[in-house]
């Protein structure tokens, strides 16, 4: 194993937190550096939360970095390794064998600045309907008169979109699905009242007054002071080591954590 540097995120269990420090030691005599700043490899321990955290935390040097997921939490969909595989994983790390897959991300521009998430974004009013208008390619799709919208990439159908009856994306293609938050819909105004898929040739633009809204991007709020907000599906953009390309497999997940008694 080359000497990489490297960082460890961990909720806030005693549980992850002593996993963390029993890593920490083995990392270390592997001769890898602990480096909070500028680590080439980020280990999170917990649940999907924690990894979605570490994204957000290390989100403008993203291209730079590798994570290695471990599962303290309930569900651990993106999860690798189980806590109780620590010295599984340290084996591993020795004996070079973990290999790179890539998830695609959304990527958020607003004033200039991006943002990178794996899962969705999310503007929410929970005060008042707000008023907004989607474009496609810089063409006009519909206006929308609501509570605001999500959007997720394949790997984020299986969250919030799902439990507002949005569809489970299974396709490996680079996919990402839109859809409003209760729709309003009378005699003067309609809009699509469907889960919108579209891929990584499609740039959404939305417009619109959207002062007093919650702008979410994976679990983290953000502070949002803009009338424009662009968000494009970038390809194979947060990269994971795994010990086979085919770990973490879709329908796998699906199943395990949804299905399966």
């Amino acid at each position: 194993m080359q000497q990489k540097r490297f960082t460890i995120i961990t909720n806030k269990s005693d549980e992850s937190i002593d996993a963390a420090k029993d890593l920490s030691s083995k990392l270390l005599v592997l001769k890898m550096i602990f480096d909070e700043q500028n680590p080439e490899i980020v280990f999170t321990i917990g649940g999907d939360g924690t990894f979605l955290s570490a994204i957000n935390r290390f989100n403008e040097n993203i291209d730079n970095i590798h994570f290695i997921t471990i599962n303290t939490g309930n569900i651990g969909f993106n999860a690798l390794y189980q806590v109780n595989e620590i010295d599984k994983l340290i084996t591993n790390l020795k004996n070079n064998i973990l290999k790179t897959k890539s998830l695609d991300a959304l990527k958020i521009t607003i004033n200039n600045k991006n943002f990178y998430s794996l899962n969705e974004i999310k503007l929410i009013s929970i005060a008042k309907t707000i008023f907004f208008t989607v474009y496609i390619n810089n063409q006009l799709l519909q206006n929308c008169q609501s509570s605001g919208f999500v959007l997720a990439t394949k790997t984020g159908s299986t969250g919030y979109i799902k439990s507002i009856n949005g569809a489970v994306i299974l396709s490996e293609k680079n996919l990402m699905e839109f859809l409003e938050i209760a729709p309003v819909f009378h005699s003067k105004h309609n809009s699509l009242k469907a889960s919108l898929i579209l891929d990584n040739t499609h740039m959404i633009t939305i417009k619109g007054n959207m002062k007093d809204v919650f702008l979410v991007i994976d679990s983290q709020k953000h502070d949002f002071n803009s009338d424009n907000l662009i968000i494009n599906l970038i390809a194979n953009k947060i990269k994971i080591l795994v010990t086979d390309v085919n770990d973490l497999i879709m329908i796998k997940q699906i199943q395990k954590t949804f299905i399966h008694n």
